[in-house]
């Protein structure tokens, strides 16, 4: 069983990556952070990649080196507080919303290619469901994410989705 992370630096991705790990599943894990200065820093069975989940191409990159996985958890994520310019708006729905969808996109279809049944496990945040002042583009691309993973069943077939 092999598992990828995105956002696998961060608290919530590397935490999921540990128990997985301890679990015996091989775990890859991405993120734009660089990678830890200690192997030491990774659990055994833990591997690092470089990756910005808003390129598409990069996420096929990564795949390519690390094969079809059998578990796919989007967890990369960015929190900007305070009003957003346009830009920084973009930026972080891309993180957000884009980069989940490009993950799951691209491993689903390498499931159903491979004949494998995995499982793809979007993050939510209560953020989706009682808007916060301040966070107002982290709010809407987790309401985003909580629907991609309600539509996700109807819209890729169950051999691939579980």
């Amino acid at each position: 069983m092999t598992a990828v992370i995105s956002g696998g630096l961060g608290d919530l991705g590397a935490a999921i990556a540990v128990h997985l790990a301890r679990s015996g599943v091989d775990v890859a894990i991405a993120d734009l952070a660089e990678a830890p200065r200690d192997p030491g820093d990774l659990p055994a069975g833990v591997g690092y990649h470089r990756v910005d989940v808003t390129d598409a191409d990069a996420i096929e990159r990564w795949l390519d080196d690390v094969g079809t996985p059998t578990v796919v958890v989007p967890a990369a994520a960015t929190v900007t507080t305070g009003p957003l310019d346009p830009a920084a708006w973009r930026r972080e729905l891309d993180v957000d919303l884009t980069g989940p969808y490009l993950l799951a996109t691209a491993a689903t279809r390498r499931m159903i290619a491979a004949g494998t049944r995995g499982s793809v496990v979007f993050i939510g945040s209560w953020a989706a469901h009682r808007p916060h002042p301040g966070i107002t583009a982290y709010s809407v691309a987790k309401a985003g994410c909580g629907c991609c993973a309600s539509a996700w069943r109807w819209t890729w077939p169950r051999t691939a989705s579980g």
